[in-house]
C-alpha cells in the first residue's frame, strides 16, 4: 500500500483482508507475474471487506531488455525490465510498468488505451500512446515525439513529473494532479481542456509571452516569473516554435468542470533553440551526443548545457531529445551562419567520432535503452539504427 508492504503475507498460503482508503495506492504482483496497481485516482473502487489476498509464487522477473518486434513480452514491466516498443510493434490495452522499470516508445510503435505507469521510466520518442494513459505516483514521463491519443484524458496523480519538449496530445485533456510537476517547452498540449489541479505546477518554456495580446511586464530572461492571473488568454511561442493559446479561466458548463486552472505556474522565458544541440555549432550530431554523455547525471540550471526537457537533469530524457532531433541543421548558430553539412561528410565525421572513442564509462539506469554500453561496438550499432 503506497509503496509499503502489507503486513501479514510473508509466507505462501496466507491470507489477509484489506480495506483500500481513498486516494491510497495498492500495488502488487499476481500469481501469473502480471503487475498490477489500483487507486481511486483512477476510478478503481472497492467496496470495505470485500478485498482478501493470499501470497502465493510468482514468476521470477528476469532484469533485461525486451524489444517488442523480436522477444515475447512479459505481461506486464517489472523492476529491472525495459521494454522498447519499436516500429509496427505494440503492446495491449491495460499494460503496466511497475515501479523500477523503464518503457520506451520508438517511432512507429504502438501503446493500447489505458496503459499505466507507477514509479517506472517512460520514454515517448514517436509512436503512438492510446487513450486513457495514467501516470501514478514516482513516475517519469518524457515526451519528446510521438502522439498521445485523444479520449480519456493523459492524466499525472501524485508525485510525478512529466517532461514535453516534442509530439502532440489529441483532443482529450491533461490532468496534473496535486504533486505533479510538468515541463513544456515543445509539442502540442490541449489546453482548452487542461486540468491543473491546486498543488500542481505547470512551467512553461518561450521565446515570447503575452496576456490577452499584450506583452507581459517583468519577464526577464533565465528568471522564473510566477504567472498570478486566472482571466483572459495566455498565448506563447515556445522554445521549439510551436505556438500555444491557454485560456487562464476556470469553466463549468453546467454539470462538469471541462477546465481547472488552479495549480501554479511559472512563465520562463528563453530564446528559440535548436533541439539537441548541445554545442551550439547549428547541428545536431554526434558531437551533441559527446556533449550529454560526458555530462551525464549533471544537476544543471534548467536548460542549460545537455539540459533539453528543463527538468535541470542531464539524462535519458535529454538523449531522446538529441535522438528525436538528429541531422536537424539551423543557419544561425550562435549567431553565425553555417553551411550544412553534406550527408556523406556528416556520415564521415560521426564514423571517425566513433573509431576513436574510448569504451564508455559504466553505469546504471536507463541509457540509450537502457542496454549498458560497454564499448564502441554497441554505439557503432546504435548509430546505424539511427
Amino acid at each position: 500500500m503506497n509503496g509499503v508492504p502489507i503486513d501479514g503475507l510473508d509466507t505462501i498460503g496466507n491470507t489477509a483482508a484489506l480495506d483500500i482508503p481513498a486516494n491510497a495506492i495498492f500495488s502488487g504482483v499476481f500469481a501469473d507475474g502480471r503487475p498490477f496497481a489500483f487507486s481511486s485516482f483512477d476510478s478503481d473502487n472497492f467496496a470495505a471487506g470485500t478485498v482478501t489476498l493470499e501470497a502465493a509464487e510468482i514468476p521470477t522477473a528476469m532484469p533485461g531488455v525486451f524489444i517488442a518486434s523480436t522477444n515475447p513480452l512479459p505481461l506486464g514491466l517489472r523492476a529491472g525490465q525495459t521494454l522498447t516498443i519499436d516500429g509496427g510493434a505494440s503492446v495491449a490495452t491495460n499494460y503496466i510498468a511497475a515501479p523500477g522499470s523503464t518503457l520506451i516508445v520508438s517511432p512507429g510503435g504502438t501503446v493500447g488505451a489505458n496503459f499505466e505507469a507507477y514509479g517506472a521510466d517512460v520514454y515517448i520518442a514517436g509512436g503512438n500512446v492510446g487513450h486513457g494513459f495514467d501516470a501514478l505516483a514516482g513516475t517519469v514521463v518524457n515526451i519528446s515525439d510521438g502522439t498521445i491519443a485523444g479520449g480519456d484524458p493523459f492524466a499525472a496523480w501524485g508525485d510525478r513529473k512529466v517532461n514535453i519538449s516534442g509530439g502532440s496530445m489529441g483532443l482529450c485533456c491533461l490532468q496534473a494532479f496535486e504533486g505533479s510537476v510538468v515541463n513544456h517547452s515543445g509539442g502540442q498540449v490541449p489546453y482548452t481542456r487542461i486540468q491543473l489541479e491546486a498543488g500542481s505546477h505547470l512551467s512553461v518554456y518561450g521565446a515570447e509571452f503575452k496576456l490577452d495580446g499584450e506583452a507581459i511586464a517583468g519577464l526577464d530572461p533565465g528568471v522564473p516569473f510566477t504567472l498570478t492571473n486566472r482571466t483572459g488568454i495566455l498565448s506563447a511561442i515556445l522554445v521549439d516554435g510551436t505556438q500555444i493559446e491557454f485560456p487562464l479561466n476556470n469553466f463549468k458548463d453546467g454539470r462538469t468542470i471541462n477546465r481547472r486552472v488552479n495549480g501554479a505556474i511559472t512563465l520562463n522565458l528563453v530564446s528559440e533553440m535548436l533541439r539537441g544541440d548541445y554545442n551550439h555549432d547549428g547541428q545536431v550530431n554526434a558531437a551533441d551526443y559527446t556533449v550529454w554523455r560526458n555530462t551525464l547525471d549533471n544537476s544543471v540550471t534548467p536548460g542549460s548545457g545537455a539540459d533539453a526537457n528543463f527538468d535541470g537533469h542531464i539524462d535519458s530524457g535529454d538523449y531522446y531529445v538529441w535522438k528525436t532531433n538528429f541531422g536537424n541543421t539551423s543557419d544561425t548558430p550562435d549567431g553565425q551562419s553555417v553551411p550544412e553539412p553534406s550527408s556523406l561528410a556528416l556520415a564521415a565525421m560521426t564514423a571517425t567520432a566513433l573509431i576513436a572513442r574510448r569504451p564508455i564509462r559504466r553505469r546504471t539506469g536507463p541509457l540509450i535503452s537502457n542496454h549498458l554500453i560497454r564499448g564502441s561496438d554497441r554505439l557503432c550499432a546504435f548509430f546505424r539504427r539511427i
